[in-house]
């Protein structure tokens, strides 16, 4: 009994028979899974379900780890603190859940990758193209991979930028009050650059 909004996911937990009503206020179906696993550890050290519950319910997102900000009339998810392959397709799984005109996703490189990271990017830019975000930009070199491969994918609208300020620059000119904007990079590559610049532009 799933039901994800942009401020948070109400789901059900059955544990010993009995049904408990949660409240993850966060956004993103692989959230109820970090829940399930707190609940788990909470109750497996002897706090009661129901307080496991209300301690769920009170969970504040970290610095930029997910991070909902509703303001000029837009949505923006900041996730700058990490990104992994699993952690960018989740991100983008988040900002398909959550209503709005258009669903922009402005990725950064996943650092420290390795052999593995052009596949990684390529795999990235083609989930983009499979989740129908109508909107992709690019920041880094490794994200090239993610851009070439989301149009090759059939995602037409692919925006690959090198400069940040850049960035931020086309991010002003084309929002539009109903967006839902995405932010997902690597903590090395410091998006939240980029959402400062945004949010200086529209205040």
């Amino acid at each position: 009994d799933i039901e994800q909004t942009a401020e948070g996911t109400h789901c059900n937990f059955l544990y010993n028979n009995e049904k408990y009503s949660v409240y993850v206020p966060i956004a993103g179906l692989h959230n109820v899974y970090n829940a399930l696993a707190a609940f788990t550890a909470g109750v497996s050290l002897g706090i009661s379900p129901a307080n496991a519950v209300e301690a769920i319910k009170a969970y504040v997102p970290a610095g930029m780890r997910q991070k909902t900000v509703k303001n000029f009339g837009m949505t923006f998810i900041e996730d700058c603190y990490n990104a992994s392959p699993d952690s960018q397709k989740a991100s983008m799984n988040a900002l398909m859940s959550i209503d709005g005109k258009r669903h922009i996703a402005v990725i950064g490189d996943m650092l420290e990758l390795g052999t593995y990271s052009e596949k990684a990017h390529r795999d990235v830019g083609e989930y983009a193209a499979e989740k129908k975000v109508d909107m992709l930009f690019t920041y880094g070199n490794q994200s090239l991979f993610s851009a070439d491969s989301a149009r090759k994918a059939g995602l037409e609208n692919v925006n690959v930028f090198s400069d940040k300020t850049l960035l931020a620059e086309k991010l002003l000119e084309i929002l539009k009050e109903g967006d839902v904007v995405s932010f997902k990079a690597s903590r090395g590559m410091r998006l939240e650059e980029v959402i400062k610049k945004i949010y200086e532009g529209l205040d």
